[in-house]
């Protein structure tokens, strides 16, 4: 991630490249046009330096003027290169900071969406594996008959065997129309009644407007306390058209 973090660095010095060369290019210029009168000015005997001095205090030297042009010079470019060095800091400062910014919301986005991807395929696995499990012919023959003892000891044995499979499930069950609890992987809960009145009545609605998979989102359990993905299957009759139940 780090790599990816700072490999946009690259394309900043693009941009402040062109400054960094002016500056340098001012910085040779100024050094080479010093030195030069620095070397000049060493060669000269004592004598020449001291007629110079002297001639320049009587109003004259012309290399002297040219001496003290170059120092005011050298201390004009002195101060341009100081503010191109710190134009070039706050350029470059400032791409380096968007670019972070952006690399890092970049970062961020990518993970949520890996985030999201990962939770999408999560839940589309469960609906899966509750939708086969209405599938079942146990499950079916127990709803169509749920007075038979024998189908509904057959389902609860199917339940049990396939909740064993699960994981992270913290119950499946089967129930009648009327949320009446007929099989469960709990077998203390099976005679339950879960939802009457309205509760029941938009439970069923839910149901069989979609035709298929209910899921009501997370909420918290009942049982458990806990947040879980609380999902509901209709379980149809033979025609494919008549909900018998459903598997929550």
């Amino acid at each position: 991630h780090m790599s990816n973090l700072y490999y946009p660095y690259q394309y900043s010095f693009r941009n402040i490249y062109p400054i960094g060369v002016c500056v340098i290019k001012i910085i040779h210029w100024f050094f080479i046009h010093v030195n030069m009168n620095i070397h000049i000015f060493s060669k000269l005997t004592s004598i020449q330096k001291n007629s110079i001095i002297v001639k320049n205090v009587g109003g004259g030297n012309p290399y002297m003027k040219n001496w003290k042009l170059s120092k005011k010079i050298a201390l004009g470019i002195m101060c341009i290169v100081v503010l191109c060095m710190c134009m070039l800091y706050i350029t470059a400062n400032g791409i380096l900071k968007t670019l972070i910014n952006n690399s890092e919301r970049k970062h961020m986005q990518d993970n949520l969406q890996s985030q999201t991807r990962m939770i999408e395929e999560y839940v589309a696995r469960q609906e899966s594996i509750l939708t086969a499990y209405s599938k079942t012919p146990a499950i079916k023959e127990a709803l169509k008959d749920p007075t038979n003892t024998e189908k509904i000891a057959s389902a609860q044995e199917y339940t049990k065997s396939y909740f064993s499979e699960l994981e992270n499930w913290e119950g499946i069950y089967v129930g009648e129309w009327n949320s009446h609890v007929i099989v469960h992987s709990t077998p203390s809960v099976v005679g339950m009644t879960t939802r009457t009145g309205d509760g029941l009545k938009a439970l069923q609605n839910e149901i069989s407007s979609r035709n298929g998979l209910y899921n009501a989102g997370i909420i918290v359990s009942p049982a458990s306390g806990k947040l879980i993905l609380s999902m509901y299957c209709p379980v149809f009759d033979t025609n494919g058209s008549t909900i018998v139940g459903y598997v929550g």
